[in-house]
């Protein structure tokens, strides 16, 4: 028997492993259905895992070693194999227990992008639309996928080349890739895979371009799956990761789709060419608003909560050096360097993951709206996934990067788990929206906000802190002043508001003084992403806690969740010392003040609660994978 299953069937406990895990200073099971969202939901979670586990067709067994090909098949075939142990054990397709069963296989699936086009077509089909291709795609007798992204443009939708010209004489669109940078380039699933794409293209009637708008190609034949006349499509290539994904290109010469292909919910063509639409014009980008949303929990927040759990751990095993002459060898974790790379990581895990529960209920209600066909939200929404995504991703992919490091030589092994995650992640950075444009369009929302709030229009809930700006400076004194939620925030809100008046400011006396707006735009652009960065980093300070008042009276657990919030703060701060001393907000005397209690707080989460923060009890279970120490004990339970 392999040594790896020697010891996963003897269960063995490194003894430093196991010394951190005996004094928790709060009740780890609490938290851990904390997180979950209760303890059904936590007994649901577990027996879904339970069930990946023991399965043997779900084995990531001999994983590193298995060729590209070998990894699509393997892809498919889980995916395949869910599908039908989801119809055995009756699960509903939107349920809880499919969303457990994604987010244990995380990685290791095919036809993702067949979700991302049913979701469109939930989203901006009509209701004959949605009876007609559901059914189909639900049963996967249609494979789909999600073609957006061209050679020669990605997060500048406007730029998209590819073309959609109505024919009143067929009752038919033209779809037409008219030269090579409108060819459409990565869609997942595209490679070899899909027989149907959602395509997104410029709408032409009448002689008029009308905007992007989505359109239902068939792209491969259904009796033998080869490309149809006019189509030309494969597979990209390698990848920097994503190795059972077939990502893929297309070129489309003059194909010819029904009228009824073109998703008309809030928008149609009439017969005569006569176009109509209902709502906003940016309803046609709500698809990427929504795997926003689903991808910050089940691949970003995930790829940072795993690297986070092995770091830890094997920073509670790992023991290097002298720190004091003629003693044992210390744990790696008692330094403080090593504390301050991690444990600011796994608290930024729980502010992560508290904002996106946050982000998930403004955007179901916001979907709820936009159903009734009011769409007085989408601006906001559209603001806070774009930043909260862009913030997200860039945390969890430095995160995981710096976990990675933080394990010295074993950390540049793929047995580790850490090269792998960090380079799946660090693609989020890029797609459904490059982190920069996104920051910038943000910064676009901003802007407008500011200049409402000074003429006294009422503003969205996210921004509204821009109506009431702070005139005086930081009055806190001690280290304790600074573990006051009231005290870090208002740094948080003030050091947004001012660099957003700021950059709004530069931009308006560029114009007056006659520089043209896009050239104004551009020369005011860094201090743009620095205000977007700010928003959203205040807000994510706002959400967590905000989530703190809101738990149940558990001293213990609130105690340690309250550690973190202060610790994720002012490590912000600590990091970001110039944008808090920039107007004066913080002083330089008070700033040093910071930097003593975040210091604190990393000696006392090492203490009392690291590794029960982390606590995980199998590969898959990574929902309960949030950890630091005081905490030590507890995060190493919850690794």
């Amino acid at each position: 028997m392999a040594w790896w299953k020697v010891s996963a069937a003897r269960r063995d406990v490194n003894p430093d492993l196991a010394s951190e895990r005996e004094r928790p200073s709060f009740n780890v099971e609490t938290l851990t259905n904390i997180l979950d969202g209760g303890v059904e939901e936590t007994r649901i979670r577990r027996a879904v895992v339970s069930l990946v586990i023991k399965d043997p067709i779900f084995s990531r067994e001999y994983m590193y070693f298995k060729t590209r090909p070998e990894r699509y098949e393997g892809a498919i075939r889980n995916t395949l194999h869910m599908q039908r142990k989801i119809k055995e054990m009756g699960w509903d397709e939107n349920g809880r227990e499919v969303k457990y069963i994604y987010r244990a296989l995380n990685g290791e699936l095919g036809l993702n992008i067949h979700n991302v086009f049913r979701k469109t077509l939930n989203a901006l089909g009509s209701d004959e639309q949605i009876a007609k291709w559901m059914p189909l795609a639900m049963d996967y007798k249609i494979l789909g996928t999600y073609a957006q992204t061209e050679l020669g443009h990605g997060t500048y939708l406007r730029g998209l080349e590819t073309t959609a010209t109505f024919d009143p004489t067929t009752q038919e669109f033209i779809i037409d890739t008219p030269q090579i940078t409108a060819t459409k380039w990565w869609p997942g699933d595209l490679g070899k895979t899909s027989t149907h794409a959602m395509v997104l293209a410029q709408l032409c009637s009448n002689g008029q371009n009308y905007g992007m708008h989505p359109f239902i190609v068939q792209i491969r034949s259904l009796k033998d799956h080869s490309s149809l006349p006019g189509i030309s499509v494969g597979d990209i290539g390698p990848k920097m990761a994503f190795e059972n994904v077939d990502n893929g290109y297309l070129i489309m010469r003059n194909i010819r789709i029904p009228k009824e292909n073109m998703l008309s919910r809030y928008s149609q063509v009439l017969p005569d060419g006569s176009y109509v639409k209902s709502g906003s014009d940016k309803i046609n980008y709500f698809s990427m608003t929504a795997v926003r949303v689903s991808i910050l929990r089940d691949e970003v927040l995930e790829a940072l909560m795993k690297a986070c759990t092995i770091s830890v751990r094997y920073s509670a095993v790992r023991r290097q050096s002298e720190l004091k002459p003629g003693d044992r060898e210390p744990k790696i974790l008692d330094y403080q360097t090593q504390q301050h790379k991690l444990l600011p990581l796994v608290a930024s895990c729980y502010a992560i993951d508290f904002t996106i529960k946050y982000v998930n209920t403004f955007y179901n209600n916001a979907f709820s709206e936009i159903r009734m066909e009011n769409f007085n939200s989408l601006p906001e929404l559209h603001a806070l996934t774009a930043g909260i995504k862009a913030l997200a991703t860039e945390i969890c992919s430095n995160g995981v990067e710096v976990c990675r490091k933080a394990c010295g030589g074993h950390g540049y092994s793929l047995y580790s788990g850490l090269p792998s995650l960090y380079t799946k992640v660090t693609a989020s950075c890029t797609y459904e929206g490059e982190n920069t444009v996104l920051h910038l369009q943000v910064a676009r929302f901003l802007v407008k906000c500011f200049a409402a709030a000074q003429s006294g229009t009422p503003l969205p809930t996210s921004t509204a802190y821009l109506s009431s700006p702070s005139a005086s400076g930081c009055q806190a004194a001690t280290p304790i002043d600074f573990l006051n939620p009231e005290v870090y925030l208002k740094a948080y809100e003030c050091r947004a508001y001012r660099l957003i008046a700021s950059a709004a400011r530069k931009l308006q006396n560029l114009v007056q003084s006659g520089v043209e707006q896009h050239l104004a735009w551009n020369s005011s652009s860094v201090e743009l992403v620095k205000a977007s960065i700010a928003h959203s980093h205040f807000l994510t300070v706002k959400i967590f806690i905000s989530a703190l008042n809101s738990l149940p009276d558990q001293p213990d657990v609130k105690a340690v969740l309250k550690r973190l919030c202060d610790l994720y703060a002012l490590h912000g701060i600590f990091t970001s010392a110039g944008d808090f001393l920039q107007h004066g907000y913080l002083s330089g005397k008070q700033l040093d003040v910071v930097n003593t209690a975040y210091l604190g707080l990393l000696a006392e989460l090492r203490t009392y609660y690291c590794l029960q923060l982390l606590q995980r009890k199998s590969q898959y279970d990574m929902m309960s994978v949030l950890g630091c120490s005081r905490f030590a004990p507890a995060v190493l339970q919850l690794c």
